[in-house]
């Protein structure tokens, strides 16, 4: 028994530090391959602005508060946009209740967008709707519809 364990043991330790060094051009999930947010060789910029340590900018439609996430050569980021189309049945959030963190209810349907930039020089390379529909929930002020993250494991993204 003693001897499995161990076998389990090492065979978990180096499938967890092999994943990580096999795809290091890789962030494929929120907080990165090891889930922990770290980098050991990253060596990140302490100063930027406008100019400065900016590799290129891209304005980007909707809203979106999860985190990009990248696969060699390709970012993959989430956005969300109101398309005003307004189900009448529905309460206007100005006529809704007051909730905890004044979250209200959409009445408005939402285009879920799944859109893929080129790591490169941040040109869009593709983009998705996933869905079209009235959330079902609310959001409070800091948040909005696209905020968990994608993942993916080189062949297949989940939203």
């Amino acid at each position: 028994m003693k001897l499995i364990f161990t076998f389990l043991l090492v065979h978990t330790f180096t499938f967890a530090f092999s994943s990580e060094a096999s795809i290091p051009d890789s962030w494929n999930k929120f907080r990165g391959p090891s889930a922990n947010g770290v980098v050991l060789s990253a060596k990140p910029p302490t100063h930027w602005s406008e100019k400065k340590n900016i590799r290129w900018k891209v304005p980007i439609d909707g809203a979106g508060a999860s985190t990009p996430i990248i696969w060699k050569d390709k970012i993959f980021l989430l956005s969300v946009i109101d398309t005003g189309n307004v189900d009448p049945s529905l309460p206007r959030p100005e006529d809704q209740p007051k909730r905890v963190f004044d979250i209200t209810h959409p009445n408005t349907e939402f285009k879920f967008l799944v859109i893929c930039l080129d790591r490169k020089n941040g040109k869009e390379l593709w983009r998705r709707e996933a869905t079209r529909l009235i959330p079902h929930e609310g959001t409070h002020r800091d948040n909005n519809y696209a905020s968990a993250s994608p993942t993916t494991d080189g062949k297949l993204l989940y939203c």
